[in-house]
Parts: structure tokens; sequence; C-alpha cells
């Protein structure tokens, strides 16, 4: 039993990691593990910035820098956030993304057409039809 709901849990996060890699969101890096990772990866401006040979490229360059959500990039070169939902801490207590993220992710695939893989909703339709009179 306990090995199913561990596997329908990979399966939510799993469907949010695609639908965000397909939305291409952008996502803040974390200038620390990215650093490493990709001078693990063996990118020259990576490693110019940790070997100090260029006096110009300091870890300042990677400041504030957003770069698209790839599904196969360890999730830690993201800039980690806090879940807020008490529910979500249970499997994970960080992500790499934000509420408004996560509010956007969502948006995008209800109101995107079927045939971009959405559900076609039009929300201003939506609220119209369930608004309080």
């Amino acid at each position: 039993m306990e090995q199913k709901v561990l596997e329908e849990k990979k399966k939510k996060i799993g469907t949010a990691r695609k639908l965000a890699e397909s939305q291409k969101c952008e996502l803040s890096i974390d200038t620390d593990y990215c650093i490493t990772y990709l001078h693990l990866m063996d990118e020259d401006l990576a490693k110019a910035t940790m070997g100090g040979e260029a006096e110009h490229i300091t870890e300042e360059i990677w400041k504030n820098v957003y770069v698209k959500y790839v599904n196969n990039v360890p999730p830690y070169v993201y800039k980690q956030h806090p879940v807020l939902n008490p529910r979500d801490r249970a499997s994970f207590a960080d992500s790499c993304f934000r509420t408004r993220d996560r509010l956007a992710i969502i948006h995008t695939a209800v109101t995107s057409d079927i045939q971009e893989h959405g559900a076609g909703i039009r929300l201003v339709v939506f609220f119209f039809l369930f608004k309080k009179k």
C-alpha cells in the first residue's frame, strides 16, 4: 500500500514538471549549485568563474538569471522555494517552483488550446457563468 502511494506522488510531481518543460517555464537559478553543476559539465563560463582566471567573470554575472526549465537537469540547479501547502510538505519541503510559477503552469494548462495539450477553457467565460448575482 505504501509503495502505491509513493508511486502516485511521483506521477503527480512528474506531471507538473512535464507541463513546466512543455510550456518553457523560466525559473531562477541557484548561483552556487548552478556554477558547480556547469563546472562538472565542463562549461567554460562556469570554469572561468570558479577558477578566477578572468577578472571580469565573477559570480555577480550569475545573479538574477532565469533559464528555461529542463526536466533532465537536477532540480537543485534551480533556486529552491518553500512549499506552502501542508499536504504537499509531507512529500517534499522545497520546490524549484514558486507558488506563482505553479499557478502560471496551471493557468496555461487550463487555457491552452486542445491542440497544444491544454484544456481549451476560456476563463473569462467561465468566471462570467459562475458570477454571483
